[in-house]
C-alpha cells in the first residue's frame, strides 16, 4: 500500500485550514511560506499561517468538515456564517473583497512574498480585482491559539477607495 502524495495548493485557492484549538475552519489561501501558507479565514476576517499539512481542499473535503455540529452554540453561527461567506465566494470569486483587502494589506506590509520559490504559489497580482471602497475589519494570529495574544488593525481603505 503506497501513500498518496498531496498535490500542491495555489494561491487563491478555497480550503479549510486547522489551526490549534479551533476546528477546520473555511478560507482561502494567500501565498505560500516555506513549509506552510497564510490562510485568510471567512467569517472572522483573520488570518493565519498555517501548516501545509492541516490545509485541505475545500472541495473534496466540504461533507467532512462542512458539518454543523451542535445547532444552538455560538460557534456554530459562526461557522454557518463563514461557511455562507465561502459559498458566496467560490460562485464569484473576483468579488471577494475581504480576501483582496487581506491579500493587499499583506503585501503594503510584507513587500515581497516570502515564499522562497518564483513560482506562481506567491501573492496574488490585484490588477484585475475591483475591490470599490469596501472596508474589511481582520486579525491576524500571531500566537498559539491558547493564548489571548493577537494583533488588530484597523479595516484598511482598498486602493480604489476615494
Amino acid at each position: 500500500m503506497g501513500t498518496r502524495k498531496k498535490a500542491p495548493f495555489t494561491a487563491g485557492q478555497f480550503v479549510f485550514g486547522k489551526v490549534r484549538g479551533f476546528r477546520a475552519w473555511p478560507g482561502r489561501l494567500i501565498n505560500e511560506l516555506g513549509s506552510a501558507y497564510n490562510v485568510y479565514f471567512y467569517g472572522t476576517c483573520d488570518y493565519a499561517k498555517v501548516p501545509k499539512n492541516k490545509i485541505f481542499d475545500f472541495a473534496k473535503t466540504c461533507k467532512r468538515y462542512g458539518k454543523v455540529h451542535d445547532r444552538n452554540s455560538k460557534v456554530c453561527r459562526s461557522f454557518q456564517e463563514a461557511m455562507s461567506q465561502i459559498q458566496k465566494a467560490v460562485s464569484q470569486p473576483s468579488l471577494d473583497f475581504g480576501y483582496f483587502t487581506m491579500v493587499a494589506h499583506l503585501e503594503q506590509n510584507c513587500g515581497e512574498s516570502d515564499s522562497d520559490s518564483d513560482s506562481d504559489s506567491g501573492t496574488l497580482d490585484l490588477s484585475g480585482a475591483e475591490l470599490k471602497g469596501k472596508l474589511v475589519p481582520f486579525r491576524h494570529i500571531v500566537a498559539d491559539s491558547d493564548t489571548d495574544t493577537e494583533m488588530s488593525s484597523e479595516p484598511k481603505k482598498t486602493p480604489n477607495s476615494q
